[in-house]
């Protein structure tokens, strides 16, 4: 249809809409469809079917629009409203056209004059807002949440009602037209506010907090209370109030919208009133809240302005021990608390002596010893003491003093000692998985019972011993070693030519230390293809096959001297090997420029070890390992997030780990990046290896 719009139709305030304002949108489409059905009567009329006459429409504004055949006002009919023109147009084809028409616009009239279902699309920011449409007569006759599409009301007016917690509601009264779904623009809703009065008995810091997820909160604010917040918008929040000496307050509060939410919050308070005989004691004080005692004053003392609550009180004096009460707090009263030290002489001992002693956090000095035996003057009641000797376990006693009566508290110590010696000395001595030290070795102040010892030197096979300690008495362990060259799988050692080797519990192998010195390949394999030389530098510019060829060298010079365990042979690590004990170790403990450019590898060891006692795992020299670059190594590469190289899978190349000394790029130094070469390649002053003693695997 010409001239069609899309608008929303209110009602005039303060009623119905009259009815004129109701058929105003209708009049123009009435018109058209009166229009043509008269045009159509009157060509059949005076033409008969085989005329054609023009007729003149009249658009939604008013205006003449040209003259349309009647084949082409059989089309503009068909355009007003395709749903209930269908059927007759179906119709047009099969009689005469005027007929046709006529009948089309009648039903048109009346599907009109019946009334037709319609509806609207509402969309909010935010989205989510609850959406109530109620008829004039104020019944709800559709709800939801916005982005909302009715399209199922009869034709009228509606009351539309919008709200959201936090936003202000919004009322709209919208016109419903049949067969027309109306997209009605965005509507915004406007944040709710309102005012928070915080209330305090006395001077408070606050903080508020805004609620901005399930679990989160965003501090908005502080400051001092009492305050009044306004201009706050409508939420959850979170306040926290503090004052010194009370624990901290937290209130949910839900923010009420164009009002004043009030918050009280009372921090009561009292008093204490200390007391003793003699005075001058000396009053600790600890709240339920607080992690250490304070010291408070000496009495006679009055302490005001408490928080309401328990608290543990300590009073000291050179009179004797401490003595402590549990008090409580209440508003607006004082609490009296006296104390009185009634003194008497005693003798405290120890086995062995020299002990100190304590009851709670207070030493006891005696007036002739610090340590037992000593006398001491103590108040009658109840004592709970302990004794402490350096290498000893504590000892506790408990004991009364009544009326006067003599006493002696005596604490009994269980204590032994051991003396231990082998041959050769030096060997070092462990006791329950620690060091104690090395033979010849006097262990006293040892715990009575039975006690295992192990004994282990380096060239000697490891030598276990244990004995029965009793208490007050010397055990004497004596153990003669056996000389064994063969490293024992557990425990480190050091190979003959000077290589440091590790034991690593999670490989069930050993792995060198550091990186393989020029020295020891120069024993071993009579040349050096270092362009960096020294005896303590990594060797470099070695290939893969020399590296190999050092191992198999290695192993059969080890073995003669009887230095390698049956079944090890000396080999590059594999890769996942590598992996393994390089894993967790920080960029800071290799030699490489990231820090700046270096001139030249350092020697071997120069920083600390990794967490397996590896030194220079990474940086200072590539290292070659025993894989070639598989399928099984391009997929650990993928899930270890390293870059893979899908186009270099085969036996062609090897692989290097570690980055080396002139390498500065995050990527050539992570953990996880893979160097590949030919294994006869020589990569000049960066490549070198390590390696691993491990049992022979066939095939490798």
């Amino acid at each position: 249809m010409k001239g069609k719009s899309d608008y929303v139709m209110l009602p005039p305030k303060g009623g119905k809409p009259s009815l004129l304002a109701r058929l105003q949108p209708r009049l123009p489409l009435i018109g058209l469809i009166l229009l043509v059905a008269v045009g159509s009567w009157v060509v059949g009329r005076m033409s008969g079917p085989s005329q054609k006459e023009d007729v003149v429409l009249v658009s939604d504004e008013g205006t003449i629009v040209a003259p349309l055949s009647l084949s082409e006002t059989r089309e503009e009919t068909a355009a007003v409203s395709p749903a209930t023109i269908s059927k007759p147009d179906q119709r047009i084809e099969a009689t005469d056209p005027a007929t046709a028409v006529e009948e089309s616009a009648m039903e048109e009239a009346i599907a009109t004059s019946a009334g037709g279902l319609g509806g609207f699309s509402i969309v909010t920011e935010p989205t989510g807002a609850s959406v109530k449409v109620r008829d004039l007569g104020n019944e709800v006759v559709a709800e939801g949440a916005a982005p909302l599409t009715l399209t199922d009301l009869e034709q009228g007016f509606y009351e539309v009602l919008i709200s959201r917690l936090g936003y202000q509601t919004e009322r709209s009264t919208i016109e419903v037209v049949a067969n027309r779904i109306r997209e009605i623009e965005t509507i915004r809703l406007a944040r709710s506010r309102g005012t928070l009065e915080i209330n305090t008995t006395q001077p408070a810091k606050f903080e508020l907090f805004a609620k901005t997820g399930d679990d989160s909160f965003e501090l908005i604010i502080s400051g001092d209370a009492p305050a009044k917040v306004p201009n706050l918008p409508v939420s959850i929040y979170q306040l926290s109030l503090t004052r010194d000496g009370w624990p901290t307050v937290s209130r949910d509060i839900t923010l009420a919208a164009d009002m004043v939410t009030e918050v009280e919050q009372d921090f009561p308070e009292g008093s204490l009133l200390l007391t003793s005989d003699p005075e001058g004691a000396e009053v600790w004080l600890k709240g339920q809240h607080q992690e250490v005692s304070s010291s408070a004053g000496l009495t006679p003392l009055r302490i005001e302005k408490l928080p309401v609550g328990a608290y543990e009180v300590v009073l000291r004096h050179d009179a004797g021990l401490d003595q402590r009460h549990l008090l409580r707090v209440v508003p607006n009263k004082t609490v009296e608390k006296h104390s009185n030290w009634s003194l008497q002489t005693v003798r405290i001992t120890s086995d062995p002596p020299g002990a100190s002693v304590f009851s709670g956090s207070k030493r006891i000095i005696g007036e002739d010893n610090p340590v037992t035996p000593l006398t001491a003057k103590l108040p009658e009641g109840n004592h709970a003491m302990y004794a402490v000797k350096p290498g000893l376990k504590d000892v506790h006693l408990t004991f009364d003093l009544v009326g006067g009566m003599p006493i002696e508290p005596h604490f009994s110590f269980q204590y032994g000692s051991v003396q231990i010696t082998s041959e050769p000395d030096r060997a070092q001595v462990t006791l329950d998985g620690k060091m104690i030290g090395v033979t010849p070795l006097l262990v006293t102040n040892i715990s009575p019972g039975k006690h295992v010892f192990q004994l282990w030197r380096e060239r000697y096979a490891p030598k276990e011993m244990s004995g029965l300690v009793r208490s007050g008495h010397r055990l004497d362990l004596s153990a003669e070693l056996q000389y064994d060259p063969v490293p024992t799988p557990g425990s480190d050692f050091t190979n003959g030519m000077g290589q440091r080797m590790i034991w690593i519990d999670g490989l069930e192998c050993w792995v060198e230390a550091t990186e393989t010195p020029q020295r020891a390949f120069e024993l071993v394999a009579q040349n050096n293809p270092s362009q960096f030389t020294g005896p303590d530098l990594p060797v470099n510019n070695v290939t893969w096959i020399e590296a190999v060829k050092f191992c198999d060298q290695l192993t059969i010079a080890e073995k003669g001297a009887g230095f390698v365990p049956q079944g090890y042979h000396y080999q590059l690590p594999m890769d996942h090997q590598w992996t393994f004990f390089a894993e967790g170790t920080p960029l800071e403990q290799g030699v490489t420029s990231k820090q700046g450019q270096l001139q030249s590898l350092a020697p071997i060891g120069s920083l600390e070890p990794n967490r397996l006692g590896l030194h220079d795992v990474r940086g200072n020299v590539w290292e070659w390992c025993r894989d070639w670059y598989t399928q099984d190594v391009f997929n650990r590469e993928q899930q270890e997030n390293a870059t893979a190289k899908p186009d270099r899978i085969g036996t062609r190349f090897k692989i290097l780990r570690g980055g080396s000394w002139n390498r500065a790029q995050d990527a050539n130094l992570a953990l996880g990046y893979r160097l590949l070469a030919d294994p006869n390649a020589h990569h000049n002053y960066e490549t070198g290896f390590r390696v691993v003693l491990e049992k022979e695997a066939f095939g490798d």
